[in-house]
């Protein structure tokens, strides 16, 4: 199970967010998402990368959730790996690049003909970032760490990429990659109605080690 950031809401995150919370209180918030993680079965690994909501800093790429806040789901389950936003790791054998997918706001934003975000739009901006080979190709649309190297360039050709951020869920190819967003499991806030966008709650991507094909599981219909 890998969650590429925004766990939780975090607090103070936009203009207005607090009237919006249910929890304002981010060590709360951690401790109602230990309690929705305590669902899963302990066979599955969980891999947890932070977004632009989680209590770490903005630049990217960004640390791994500090002990502080991750205090209850550490304590809850074993088999976690916090890991820092982006992160490449191997499943099976599978290079996955794991990116939150915060500069795909600047891609929608630059690029002609992607708004709205739609299943198929995303696709097409997270390929853009593949076609750059890097992952925040557009400069001064959101904070990036400053270092000797970029850390966000795409250096090795990965099996699959997985983004979120968007609150919309895609699956498609480009250029044999297997490209997934895995959408959102939060409803329409005003916030999102205000940028013009649907989201898709609950729509997840289930990924075949195998063959890299993506089946779409709708858990609002799950079981029923």
């Amino acid at each position: 199970l890998i969650i590429c950031g925004d766990l939780v809401d975090g607090v103070g995150i936009y203009p207005g967010q607090e009237e919006e919370l249910d929890i304002p209180d981010i060590y709360k918030q951690y401790e109602e998402a230990s309690r929705l993680l305590s669902g899963v079965p302990d066979d599955v690994i969980v891999i947890y990368i932070p977004g632009n909501h989680e209590p770490v800093r903005q630049a990217e790429p960004q640390p791994q959730i500090p002990r502080e806040y991750a205090e209850p789901i550490l304590e809850e389950r074993g088999g976690i790996y916090m890991l820092t936003n982006p992160s490449v790791v191997r499943l099976n054998g599978v290079r996955f690049l794991l990116y939150h997918g915060r500069s795909l706001n600047a891609v929608f934003k630059y690029v002609p003909g992607l708004q709205p975000p739609t299943r198929e739009t995303v696709v097409t901006a997270m390929s853009e970032l593949l076609r750059a080979r890097h992952l925040a190709p557009i400069y001064g649309e959101h904070p990036i760490l400053p270092s000797e190297r970029d850390q966000l360039v795409i250096d090795e050709v990965p099996d699959v990429v997985h983004m979120g951020h968007i609150h919309v869920y895609g699956a498609g190819t480009y250029r044999n990659v297997r490209v997934v967003n895995s959408g959102t499991f939060q409803g329409e806030t005003p916030y999102i109605r205000g940028l013009g966008i649907t989201p898709t709650p609950g729509v997840v991507p289930v990924v075949r080690l195998d063959t890299l094909e993506v089946r779409e599981v709708d858990l609002r219909n799950w079981g029923g």
